[in-house]
């Protein structure tokens, strides 16, 4: 609720689906019947969600497949003590978060003679 003269500040979040450019209005109507209705145009860049796995075709027309790692978080690095080995010391990054975007791995070992 919004008193008289108040301002209330909100998130609107649009995901559209399917590769392109979508557009969409939100409506917002007002219990106070001498306020009018509030229209607010969305625009969104849809993206196609990634699937699961893909079949890939190399140059000599072998195929293997690469599965899907989703997007995430992740602690990176090594909190040292004193048993911790001297290369550590001199390399180490502390215990940090990294994010990682979505990607493919394949799922056997892929060598170069699949591709030359």
């Amino acid at each position: 609720m919004v008193r008289g003269g108040g301002r209330r500040e909100v998130e609107i979040i649009f995901t559209p689906d399917g590769d392109g450019t979508h557009s969409a209005e939100l409506s917002i109507v007002s219990n106070d019947a001498d306020q009018g209705t509030v229209i607010v145009a969305l625009t969104g860049n849809g993206v196609t969600p990634l699937r699961s796995s893909i079949r890939v075709v190399t140059p000599l027309g072998g195929t293997h497949t690469m599965n899907l790692v989703p997007e995430g978080e992740f602690i990176m690095g090594e909190a040292l003590t004193e048993d911790s080995p001297a290369i550590l010391i001199e390399f180490r990054a502390p215990p940090h978060p990294v994010f990682l975007a979505a990607y493919y791995i394949d799922r056997h070992e892929v060598t170069n003679e699949l591709f030359i």
